[in-house]
C-alpha cells in the first residue's frame, strides 16, 4: 500500500470501524455526490439500504442534506430509520415501484429491477446510479445505460472496484484521498457510524464467507486479527516476538521500563555480591564427584 493512499484513523473510531469503512463508504459517497450530484433538498431513493454500501449511503445522503427514502426488508426497516432515513419502504410488500413516488436520484445497491422500472421512478432530469446487482442487471446497465442517458434522465453505474467504476459506458472513477478525507470527517463528527453486523476471527473466515453468501448481512462483516501471544523467552536471550511496539523516548512507558531495568540491575549486583561472600557449598556437584563430602 502506497503511503500517499493512506490517512490517519479517526480518533473516535475503533480499528474494526476503520477497517469496515473505506471501500463501502467511498463507493456510497461517489454514487451520491460525484455521480448523483446530491445536495440540500435532493429527493434520494436508496434501494438496498441494509447492506454494507446501503447503510453508508443512507447516512451520507442525510449528511449532504438530502430527503432520503430507504428500501429494505421488514426486519431492517427500524435500522434504516435509526440511520436517518425520512421514509422507509418494505420491498417484500411491493417495494418502491408500487408507491408511485418519483425521485431526483436513485441509488440501487441491489439492482434487481429492470432499468425501465427505475426510469419511471425518476423525475425529469433525474439520475439512476447502479452500485450492485445480478450479472443480468450489469449487462443491461452497460448496454442500455448509454442509450437511456441520451434523454433527460441519466443512467450510471459505480462499482466498488475502482478500475471498473464510472458512468455507464465509461470507466474513469477512482478512489481518492479527498473522498476518503471527507468520509473521515463524517466519522469524526459522528454523522456516519459504521454498522457492523458480525465479527469473526481469522480461523472463522470460511464461516464468514458462508454468512455473506446468504445475503443476510446487515451492514458490514469484519474479520478481527488478534496479535499472536509472545513466545516464552529463552534464558539469556531476548525475545524476538514482542507484540508491543518499542516505547517512545520520554513517554511514561519508557520511564517505567527504565525504572524496572535499573531495579533489575541493582538486584543483579546484590545477588552477585552475596554469591561472592557466601561460603562454598559442601554438597556441590564437583565436591561430591571428588568424594570430599558425603552428601
Amino acid at each position: 500500500m502506497r503511503e500517499d493512499a493512506l490517512l490517519p484513523k479517526p480518533a473516535s473510531s475503533s480499528f474494526e470501524q476503520a477497517a469496515a469503512t473505506p471501500l463501502a463508504a467511498v463507493t456510497a459517497l461517489q454514487a451520491l455526490r460525484t455521480v448523483g450530484k446530491v445536495e440540500q433538498g435532493t429527493a434520494v431513493l436508496i434501494n438496498g439500504a441494509a447492506g454494507g454500501v446501503g447503510t453508508f449511503a443512507v447516512q451520507i445522503a442525510k449528511a449532504l442534506g438530502a430527503d432520503v427514502t430507504a428500501v429494505a426488508s421488514s426486519r431492517n426497516l427500524d435500522q434504516a430509520r435509526a440511520l436517518g432515513a425520512d421514509r422507509v419502504i418494505d420491498y417484500t410488500r411491493g417495494g418502491f415501484a408500487v408507491h408511485g413516488e418519483r425521485y431526483d436520484v436513485i441509488v440501487a445497491v441491489n439492482g434487481y429491477h429492470p432499468l425501465s422500472v427505475y426510469g419511471r421512478a425518476l423525475k425529469p432530469g433525474g439520475t439512476y446510479v447502479m452500485v450492485g446487482g445480478t450479472p443480468r442487471q450489469w449487462v443491461e446497465a452497460v448496454l442500455l445505460g448509454p442509450l437511456r442517458s441520451r434523454g433527460d434522465k441519466k443512467f450510471a453505474r459505480v462499482n466498488a472496484a475502482p478500475a471498473l467504476s464510472g458512468p455507464a459506458g465509461e470507466r474513469k472513477m477512482r478512489t481518492n484521498l479527498k473522498d476518503l478525507a471527507y468520509v473521515a470527517e463524517l466519522l469524526e463528527s459522528g454523522d456516519v457510524v459504521p454498522v457492523i453486523d458480525r465479527r469473526y476471527s481469522l480461523n472463522q473466515v470460511p464461516e464468514a464467507i458462508r454468512y455473506m453468501e446468504e445475503d443476510h448481512a446487515r451492514g458490514k462483516v469484519v474479520i478481527t486479527i488478534y496479535p499472536a501471544a509472545p513466545r516464552r523467552r529463552a534464558w539469556g536471550k531476548a525475545s524476538s516476538t514482542s507484540s508491543r511496539p518499542p516505547a517512545r523516548a520520554g513517554s511514561r512507558r519508557c520511564r517505567e521500563l527504565e525504572q524496572v531495568r535499573a531495579a533489575g540491575e541493582r538486584s543483579a549486583v546484590v545477588f552477585v555480591e552475596a554469591a561472592r561472600r557466601a561460603p562454598p557449598n559442601p554438597c556441590s556437584r564437583p565436591r561430591r564427584r571428588a568424594g570430599l563430602y558425603p552428601c
